[in-house]
């Protein structure tokens, strides 16, 4: 959290200090020498400021989030998907999930049939995990078949609701950078979204595959 402010500080704060220093000078020149500022001048000055912190909180909710830790990446990932709604991850393998408030609310989650995960294959490692989430709610699909594994990661909350949203991770020169992105935002969305799309589809390929070859044997 500390890393992440003081990382979006030195990146991203002198531009708005610049317009804000713009504005607060435009009033002090607009003040007659000798006099308080007017209630023009003293409202110029009150909205430069909102506007700089409403500006900086902006650019700060919308700025990738860096993290060095394992600990502050489980951190926000409860974060995340805690904040209601159906959860899909799009996962490697489920093995970063082994605190226990991070499986307490994956349970819950499944439960509430809120949860579906995405990963290429179920490996003995998770399975007994995986498994239990199964049987309380949880969608599962895998695709063994692709012989893939993806070098992408993100998790999307909200699912096909209007204010869904996806935090998209990657690692770069050993840390790890996860990105937000609104559903009609930004493009990285709706490619987040088709891929649970197409993946689902596939699970839903084989399956009937797998149902034709039994009802013929």
């Amino acid at each position: 959290m500390i890393y992440n402010l003081l990382h979006f500080f030195f990146k991203k704060l002198f531009a708005s200090t610049a317009s804000f220093a713009s504005l607060i000078g435009l009033a002090v020149t607009l003040r007659t020498v000798g006099q308080t500022f007017t209630t023009f001048q003293q409202l110029l000055i009150s909205g430069a400021i909102i506007f700089f912190l409403i500006n900086i909180y902006l650019e700060y909710k919308d700025s990738p989030k860096i993290y060095r830790k394992e600990k502050d990446i489980n951190e926000y990932m409860y974060s995340w998907i805690s904040r209601g709604g159906r959860v899909a991850i799009f996962t490697r393998d489920m093995t970063w999930a082994k605190q226990e408030n991070i499986k307490a609310l994956l349970f819950n989650k499944a439960a509430n049939n809120e949860l579906a995960i995405y990963l290429p294959e179920v490996t003995p490692k998770i399975s007994s995990f995986l498994d239990e989430l199964e049987s309380l709610g949880a969608e599962l699909y895998q695709y063994p078949e692709l012989d893939l594994v993806p070098e992408s990661r993100f998790t999307i909350i909200n699912k096909d609701r209007n204010d869904a949203r996806v935090a998209v991770g990657r690692t770069v020169n050993g840390k790890h950078v996860i990105e937000e992105y609104d559903m009609g935002g930004h493009p990285v969305f709706f490619l987040a979204n088709d891929i649970t799309k197409a993946i689902y589809k596939h699970n839903k390929l084989m399956r009937g595959k797998e149902n034709a070859e039994d009802a013929a044997s």
